[in-house]
């Protein structure tokens, strides 16, 4: 009876040993053990659900006015067998189950044809775990502040535009709106997102790499309510703004909940708005005046002043999140990845 016993112990210890030496050996040929299933669709509060079939296709940013990045959920599986059904251990044993999987973050990579140069290979953080057979959800940030800027930088989304208004373009002449986003760009980025983890006994793990579309645009998530005009006259703040993980990720953002960063003058210009107001000869030309406005231009007054102002605001804005006729229908100049 001891000796049966020693023969299958020592059975056992083969089975588990060669499991452990089949994990520690290459990690990078692991993606069966550490799989990345799908992206999830963010719930309210920028919440995500692992498993079920809320499966996230692909994502769009809004380059104008995402500030924060892209928020991404990431279900993952832990396809480990339990402790127990490879040394046929019991719960009574008291032992832990050290194929549990805990992930630290992930390594990210990205294809794209933007003219510019992105990051390449560098590790986002995120924490989640998942015990044996079981979904776990890994969230991160797949295009932090610092990718971002780089992409709005790029060749394709911004350049020069001229001044629309016929006022402001007497009152500077010289003015225009340099490195300004350009409406109907967009394009797409691929993102290869590869998961980084151990178990509970130590043994380090990779993923598969996963491949998440995401297109970036200037302008295409934004609710325009058509001119000037519309925005004073029937513009109110939404309940909702953005998608679920922030403005310019995923869900559409109220125009109007857009003035408060764009609805300004710059300090160099406001000298010389104030003089073409308080000039009583000024315009020479009445051509242009938003309706709700006025019909007449009240030169010399402090109204035109106030005027010039407002007009010198709105075009900011418009040049800014290209709110009111800039962006095309339906999407403009796309590029696509360059594998």
């Amino acid at each position: 009876m001891i000796r049966g016993a020693r023969n299958q112990s020592f059975a056992r210890s083969i089975v588990f040993g060669a499991l452990v030496m089949v994990l520690v050996g290459c990690p990078e040929n692991e993606p069966a053990s550490l799989h990345v299933v799908s992206a999830v669709i963010a719930q309210d509060g920028c919440l995500f659900q692992a498993g079920g079939e809320n499966v996230q296709p692909s994502g769009v940013v809004d380059l104008t006015h995402n500030f924060h990045g892209y928020i991404a959920g990431f279900s993952w599986r832990n396809n480990l067998p339990a402790t127990q059904m490879v040394t046929m251990l019991t719960p009574e044993s008291a032992l832990t189950d050290t194929s549990t999987i805990i992930i630290s973050g992930a390594t990210i990579e990205y294809e794209h044809n933007l003219g510019v140069d992105l990051p390449s290979g560098f590790f986002v953080s995120s924490s989640s775990s998942a015990l044996t057979l079981a979904n776990g959800i890994a969230i991160m940030n797949v295009l932090p502040p610092e990718v971002l800027d780089r992409i709005k930088a790029s060749p394709l989304f911004v350049g020069r535009k001229p001044v629309s208004n016929s006022y402001l373009e007497q009152c500077l002449p010289n003015h225009s709106w340099e490195n300004f986003p350009v409406g109907g760009k967009r394009a797409k980025i691929i993102v290869k997102v590869t998961l980084e983890g151990q178990t509970a006994a130590g043994l380090k793990l990779l993923s598969n790499e996963f491949r998440y579309g995401i297109e970036v645009c200037n302008g295409c998530l934004i609710q325009r309510f058509g001119d000037f005009c519309n925005v004073f006259d029937t513009g109110e703040a939404s309940e909702v703004v953005g998608g679920p993980c922030g403005l310019g990720q995923d869900g559409f953002t109220n125009m109007f909940d857009l003035l408060g960063y764009c609805y300004l003058v710059d300090p160099q210009n406001v000298d010389a708005l104030v003089n073409c107001g308080n000039n009583s000869g000024f315009p020479a030309s009445q051509s242009f005046i938003p309706e709700c406005l006025g019909t007449n231009f009240p030169s010399g007054t402090p109204a035109a002043t106030n005027l010039m102002l407002q007009m010198y605001a709105a075009e900011r804005c418009e040049k800014m999140f290209n709110i009111f006729f800039d962006y095309p229908v339906p999407g403009g100049q796309a590029l696509t990845p360059t594998p």
